[in-house]
Formats: C-alpha cells, structure tokens, sequence
C-alpha cells in the first residue's frame, strides 16, 4: 500500500487504515536480521516519522488521542536514534570522501573513519540492549495496532485533513522566519522536521492533483535531503570535537 489516500477516499477510514499499514511496516523492518538490522532500524523510523504526520492532520476527539499517539512514536524513534546517529555518521563521512577523498587521507581523517565504523558497529552489536528495545517496541506497536480506535470525525475529503495541513505547513514557515533570523544548527533541524512534514502530507494528497503535486514532492524531498545533509554534518562536527584528544591533529 502507497503512503497516499485511495483516490478520492479521502476519508477518516481510510486514513485509519494507513496508520495500521505504516505500523505493520515498521514491525517488519524492526525485525530484519542482524545482517540488515542498520538499514531495518532506519526505515522503522521512517515510519514512525509518516505516522506522526498523518497524526499531525487530526486533532484529538473523545475517542482518538493524536497528540499522545504521536508523543508515543517521537519518543519510540528516539530509542532508536542513537544507533541511526552512529551509522549516520559514517555515511556523512563516506560522502565526504566520495567528494574530495585526498582531504580525509590524513592520520587523523583515517582515525575517525575507524572510530566512526567502531562506533556505529558497538551500537548495532550491543546486542541485549537493542533487542530489548525492539521487542518492547513490536509489542507496542501490536497493541497499537490491536486497539486503534475508529477517527471518529464527520469530515470527509480534503475537510478532513484541511486543518491540519495549514497548520503544518504554517509551523514551516515560522522556522523558515527563524532561521533566516538566526541561522543555528537547531533552528535548520526544526525546520526540516516541518519540511518533512509537508512532504509527507503532499504524498498523501497528491492524487488529487499530481502535475502539481508530485514536482512539489520532489522539490521537498531534495530539501529535506539537503537540510539532512546540513544535520549531519553537525553532528560530525560535534563528534569530532569530543573526540579530539583520541584522534589527535594533521
């Protein structure tokens, strides 16, 4: 199933029924084999990220809790951050050296390379604790999955989703206002949450107008790349920086 509305069910169901599709899918790359755990940890999380949007479009009822739904997956991708983090780091470093690899060819770039690739391994491989943390999260997620109430709203096509949308994409622009205020590393990453954000809510949608839609996907997409990228690259720093006395200096 496509991460989009069934044109044109655009209908409290139907986006029911995606939230249970994301959730079964992160189930899935949760339990990939060890060989594959990295890539299964990363589209887990991709998932989460989706279904936090989706839960973005809806305000809470009687019945269906949004804002504790998606309190509870932001906190779940954050036990799983650290280890994304770790292998991040050294995908940042590979596209590094892809770019200019004589600049990394020092002692101390190979240094980090190999502290970078030791670090992401000892998350991977600490076996008990992440295996704790997954089967934990599968068991949530099957219960969530078990008890997801009905969206009880009376709003079909896009009324259903109108509100949320604008206030997404409103929360965009006040971080695009604030890092054009103050351009920080935290500002640019909250930014690009809300990019992502309105990526994920284009795809939903873009059956109803995709010549729009889709080249709007795309432009978002290589954004949130590049603000993704950005990210990275701070938090390379940052790891460089505390650990500096172990790498020594060309």
């Amino acid at each position: 199933m496509a991460f989009a509305f069934p044109a044109p069910r655009h209908t409290p169901r139907a986006l029911r029924n995606i939230l249970l599709e994301r959730m079964e899918k992160a189930i899935t790359h949760l339990s990939a084999p060890i060989a594959d755990r990295a890539e299964g940890i990363h589209e887990a999380r991709k998932r989460f990220k989706e279904i936090r949007a989706v839960l973005r479009l809806v305000s809470d009822t009687e019945t269906f809790p949004a804002g504790a739904m998606r309190q509870w997956f932001r906190d779940a991708g954050r036990e799983l951050s650290g280890t994304r983090d770790a292998q991040a780091l050294v995908e940042c470093w590979d596209k590094l050296d892809a770019v200019d690899p004589k600049a990394l060819q020092t002692r101390a770039g190979q240094a980090l390379h190999r502290a970078l690739i030791d670090n992401a391994h000892d998350h991977l491989h600490d076996a008990d604790a992440l295996d704790s943390i997954v089967r934990r999260l599968c068991a949530a997620l099957n219960q969530h999955m078990t008890h997801l109430p009905e969206i009880d709203v009376p709003e079909t096509g896009f009324d259903l989703i109108c509100s949320g949308f604008e206030r997404t994409y409103r929360a965009g622009r006040r971080q695009l206002d604030a890092v054009q205020n103050a351009p920080t590393a935290e500002h640019f990453h909250d930014w690009r949450k809300r990019v992502k954000d309105h990526w994920y809510h284009t795809r939903l949608i873009a059956g109803a107008w995709p010549v729009y839609l889709e080249q709007r996907q795309s432009l978002l997409k290589t954004l949130s790349d590049l603000l993704g990228d950005d990210h990275d690259l701070m938090l390379l720093r940052s790891q460089m920086l505390a650990w500096s006395d172990r790498l020594g200096s060309d």
